[in-house]
């Protein structure tokens, strides 16, 4: 029983919730039954207004009655209710100026609007008179069912919109007649429709008054047309027919049904219709219904369009989906863009055109039709259609040639030309294009960036360094004409890659695999007679595969290395080492006269400084070297220097250049190397800015950098340790943050906030040589108080930061046993870190740009031998010509702005002969300056891969872009009260920059200095000395005080007081507004 009663339970809830769903549905269904009844009734509202106008009319209304007797007039007369309630009376006549004035009788929507239309006219003598143009008044009653004649007014009129258009009629004999239809009335009075607009026709018979305004081209029609002129004989029934289309797009056309055939299927094809344009072509895709038919855009208009035969007009079914999805696949198949705003329009210009006109000739099934001139595009022409002359010049070839394609006969001058722009295809003339096949596209672009820089219409110089580009392009040639000179050019091509990779005899040195295609490189490009640069990286043996050529060479004459003065006796003891049997020399050691150059032979190597090779650069003229190597190739990177021009006036049969660095900064050291190596591989200096310099580092055109790597690939050789040193031991590099004191960030604030304020008379977008000169005056003064205040104040006595971060790493590193080399770029800051380290009782040995040459080798051998625990060098001077293994750490002070320089730096440690692996630790202050140069190191690409490697790269900072640096120099915006400091502080001259010894007299036994002195030295310490003054003097005047106490507190005295506060606060406010 209690299951029995459970069951029933169940089945009452089940079937009460049946019930409640089915009560929601009826109620839900009464609510739409009472909405559509409901809409029903707002339905009939909005059909039938008048319905409800007339169940509610007041006591009285206005009617409206239509005079035709004396033209067409229409009159108010005013109705009131009668008093049995039963309609109205028959009215009485109602001024218009009753009309206007009593607001109480506009009681319909129409007398409002007619009283709204009634103009009022004074007129002298006669009064005010009040005036109601019918035909307007007409349009406001269409459809009013107050309305009727004024001859009888019992009888209601119809006032109905009506149009004026053209009606196609038969005539007698088989001839058209074009007649005036008005709502489908014919109208023959066309002179009085045309004087008036709107048009109202009365239709007496019928109690109807057609009103509306007159289309514009049919009364023009009409006006052209009497008549007479609009019947067509049964002779121009066919002409007549082929113009309605026309027509009807024009004016409205009623074609009457027996003047009509059957409807039929219209043709969906696509096809393809063609414009020639000054630089392109436009391409439209269309389709055409049927013969005599316009074409269409597919997919768009109306499904029907009309077609007349013998005299009836043919409806044609267009199928608009079949049409665009036809329309959207011969868009695929010609690879052309989705169109834009519905429209299968395209325009395309220059290399676009041509590849799509290729495409679409290879489509052999779509119909085309140009409209104009049609644009043609050759076959792709191949090696076999070239007909080529190289031609003898007194320091070139000339090239001369054409193409031959389908008859056309193409200079190959222009056909470079092109290519030299970045061209694929080459325009011949205004409707033809010249394709070429990708073989013969790929060695014309090689020879086009090679050409000379005026070539004539019909001939192209090209030098030496072309040879194998021209070489390549003339092996497949069926018959080319050449030139005994090229033959013999050719012959040394050949005869170079004949050369082995083995080194030649007499070399004492085990050449690793890369070494050996190295020296094998060199030596072919020696055996062709072009110019080389070997840009290993630092550490991978360089000097001994220069000498594994200069072996080689040694039959050829004398050899004539420049390197750097403290290079020489590194160059003498590596080539005894490794190329005993040959001669060598250090220029210093001679007599330093023409004699002794003159005595020189096969066999013979004589190594000088740049400095010498600048000041007896009459002695090193009057010989004739077999092959010239410039070590550390960089120091020439000026161009304009008077020793770069010393050396490229050398006699030399080959030259070579040793660069880990080949560009630093600038595309012009990259010029300025070839132009010492291979003068005519670059062209002139206004040519490469043009071409390649300018464009690349002011606009980062990959187009014309990548023509530039591929122009100098064949004579640049760079490896870097990464590929061929797979034994080298791991580099790690670990980033030390410094946190200043806060009396040292008190100092490095001013100094920045004291340099913005002077910048503020700086013009933007100036990069002239004085304020960039203030400005990186400005950037050394806070890298050197980033580093230790003692190198801006030498009266200070609080220590460094970074100072003391680096004596802790130092007890770690010595702790561990490790030894280190440490860098700065300056010097007086690796004394201060002597001097500490002195205080320690810590061994160390010290190089820098004054360490005569001899005594860096002795300096170098001692470390070598395990003396000194540290090594501190000035970054500069021991960037090259170092190889100190020994050590396992590396510290860099302080960052410089090119990291291939610190790079450098740290190659002295990392590099073949290294066993252990080498960490770099870098001391960054943090929130100064210093953090803003390290982001440019992860920004900035090193400039020798883009033109070595193809990556990016960028150019020199702008004014601009350094005072960027000093405004938000990697900290945060500083507050008014971290930034006051000291007016003696704020005034400090930036410092002087350190003197260099001044070169002695040179003697016949003595050599100059390292680096080349610099006339303009003192010239720019007078220059920065005066900007000080001026700037002393402006630093007073914000101050408040005189200049003369200014200079006292510069020399020790304190200062007094002084409300700095607002001052800076201001400054800053405008720093924080202007970020």
């Amino acid at each position: 029983p209690q299951a029995e009663h459970g069951a029933c339970a169940h089945g009452y809830a089940a079937a009460a919730a049946a019930l409640e769903r089915i009560g929601a549905e009826l109620e839900r269904r009464a609510e739409i039954a009472e909405d559509w009844e409901g809409n029903l009734a707002r339905l009939d509202g909005f059909l039938a207004p008048e319905r409800a106008s007339l169940e509610a009319e007041p006591d009285r209304r206005v009617v409206w009655r239509i005079g035709v007797q004396d033209g067409l007039e229409v009159k108010a007369y005013e109705q009131r209710r009668r008093t049995s309630g039963s309609g109205f009376t028959r009215g009485r006549g109602l001024s218009f100026q009753r009309l206007i004035h009593e607001r109480a009788l506009w009681t319909t929507p129409e007398a409002r609007a007619l009283a709204e239309q009634v103009t009022r006219h004074v007129r002298r003598h006669q009064g005010t008179h009040y005036q109601l143009d019918p035909h307007h008044a007409l349009l406001a009653l269409v459809g009013s069912p107050r309305v009727s004649w004024e001859h009888a007014p019992e009888r209601a009129v119809q006032v109905e919109r009506a149009s004026l258009s053209l009606r196609l009629e038969p005539a007698p004999l088989g001839a058209l007649r074009l007649a005036a239809s008005f709502g489908g009335v014919p109208v023959e009075a066309t002179a009085e429709l045309c004087e008036e607009s709107p048009i109202a026709y009365p239709l007496l018979d019928e109690d109807r008054i057609l009103v509306g305004h007159a289309d514009a081209q049919v009364l023009r029609f009409l006006r052209q047309f009497p008549p007479e002129a609009r019947v067509f004989p049964a002779a121009a029934r066919d002409a007549l027919c082929a113009r309605l289309d026309a027509l009807e797009r024009q004016v409205p056309l009623e074609i009457p049904g027996e003047l009509q055939s059957p409807r039929v299927d219209a043709e969906s094809e696509v096809s393809l219709t063609l414009r020639p344009l000054p630089n392109g072509v436009e391409v439209r895709a269309v389709v055409v219904p049927g013969e005599g038919v316009d074409a269409l855009a597919p997919g768009e208009g109306s499904d029907e369009v009309a077609r007349w035969e013998e005299g009836k007009r043919a409806l044609l079914r267009r199928d608009l989906g079949a049409e665009a999805e036809g329309a959207r696949a011969l868009r695929e198949r010609l690879g052309l863009p989705a169109p834009r705003g519905g429209r299968w329009t395209w325009r395309t210009e220059g290399e676009e055109a041509v590849e799509l006109l290729a495409r679409l000739d290879a489509l052999t099934d779509v119909q085309r039709k140009w409209l104009g001139p049609e644009v043609q595009v050759s076959r792709p022409a191949g090696v076999e259609d070239l007909k080529l002359e190289v031609k003898e010049k007194r320091d070139w070839f000339g090239l001369e040639g054409t193409v031959e394609v389908q008859g056309w006969d193409v200079p190959l001058v222009r056909v470079l030309k092109a290519l030299r722009k970045g061209e694929r295809h080459v325009r011949v003339d205004a409707q033809r294009w010249l394709r070429l096949e990708e073989g013969l596209l790929e060695r014309l672009r090689r020879i086009a960036v090679l050409i000379g820089n005026r070539p004539t219409e019909t001939s192209a110089d090209l030098g030496l360094h072309a040879a194998p580009a021209l070489a390549d392009l003339l092996a497949d040639l069926p018959e080319p004409v050449l030139c005994s000179r090229w033959e013999a050019v050719a012959q040394r091509l050949r005869n170079a890659e004949q050369i082995p990779d083995d080194p030649p005899p007499g070399l004492r040195a085990e050449l690793r695999p890369y070494q050996r295609r190295g020296a094998a490189w060199l030596r072919r490009l020696s055996a062709w007679g072009m110019g080389a640069v070997l840009a290993d990286d630092m550490g991978l043996g360089k000097t001994v595969q220069a000498i594994a050529v200069l072996l080689a060479r040694a039959d050829e004459g004398p050899a004539l290395v420049v390197a750097p003065t403290s290079l020489g006796a590194k160059w003498r003891r590596e080539l005894a080492r490794f190329a005993p049997s040959l001669r060598v020399q250090l220029w210093r050691e001679t007599e330093r006269d023409v004699a002794t150059i003159r005595a020189l032979g096969p066999g013979d190597v004589l190594i000088t400084s740049y400095d010498l090779a600048r000041i007896n650069s009459v002695a090193f003229h009057a010989g004739r070297w077999a092959s010239l190597v410039f070590d550390e190739a960089q120091r020439v990177k000026n161009a304009a220097t008077r020793t770069a021009q010393a050396l490229r006036e050398l006699q030399g049969d080959w030259r070579l250049a040793l660069s880990g660095t080949p560009v630093e900064n600038a595309l012009g050291e990259l010029w300025a190397l070839f132009r010492l190596v291979s003068p005519g591989l670059l062209g002139s200096w206004q040519t490469f800015q043009d071409r390649y310099a300018a464009p690349i580092e002011r606009n980062g055109d990959r187009t014309r950098q990548a023509e530039l790597a591929e122009r100098v690939r064949p004579f640049v050789l760079r490896r870097t340790k990464a590929e061929v040193l797979s034994e080298l031991p791991p580099r790690t590099e670990v980033r030390v943050e410094v946190e200043l004191t806060p009396k040292e960030r008190e100092l490095y604030e001013g100094a920045r906030l004291a340099a913005l304020l002077d910048f503020e008379r700086l013009t933007p977008g100036e990069d002239l040589p004085q304020p960039r000169f203030q400005v990186l005056a400005a950037l050394t003064r806070l890298r050197q108080l980033a580093c230790h205040v003692g190198l801006v104040d030498e009266h200070w006595r609080e220590g460094s930061s970074k100072l003391r971060a680096f004596l802790e790493l130092r007890e770690e590193l010595s702790g561990a046993g490790h030894r280190a080399l440490v860098f700065s770029q300056f010097t007086r800051h690796l004394k201060l870190v002597r001097e500490a380290l002195a205080e320690q009782g810590v061994e160390t040995l010290y190089l820098d740009g004054r360490t005569p040459a001899r005594k860096r080798q002795e300096l170098v051998d001692r470390f070598q031998q395990g003396e000194g625990e540290l090594f501190l060098i000035s970054l500069k001077a021991g960037g090259t010509g170092l190889n100190l293994t020994e050590a396992s750490y590396v510290v860099h002070l302080d960052p410089w702005w090119n990291p291939a320089v610190e790079d450098q730096a740290t190659d002295r440690a990392h590099r073949i002969g290294q066993t252990k692996p080498v960490t770099v630790y870098r001391l960054v202050s943090s929130d100064t300056i210093e953090e803003q140069i390290l982001a440019l190191h992860e920004t900035k690409r090193d400039l020798s891969s883009s033109v070595l490697s193809g990556a990016n790269q960028a150019g020199r900072l702008s004014t601009d872009e350094l005072i960027h640096l000093i405004r938000w120099g990697g900290q945060p915006l500083p507050t008014a009260e971290d930034a006051p400091a000291r007016a003696a502080e704020l005034a400090k001259p930036p410092p002087e920059p350190e003197r260099p010894a001044p070169p002695p007299a040179y003697k016949a036994n003595q050599e100059g200095p390292e680096d080349e002195w610099d006339f303009r030295f003192s010239e720019g310490v007078r220059e920065q000395r005066r900007r000080h003054r001026l700037s002393q003097k402006a630093m007073a005047e914000r101050l408040g005080v005189s200049a003369a106490t200014l200079r006292r507190w510069e020399k020790g005295g304190e200062p007094r007081e002084l409300d700095l506060e607002r001052r800076v606060r201001e400054q800053l406010f405008a720093d924080w507004r202007t970020r």
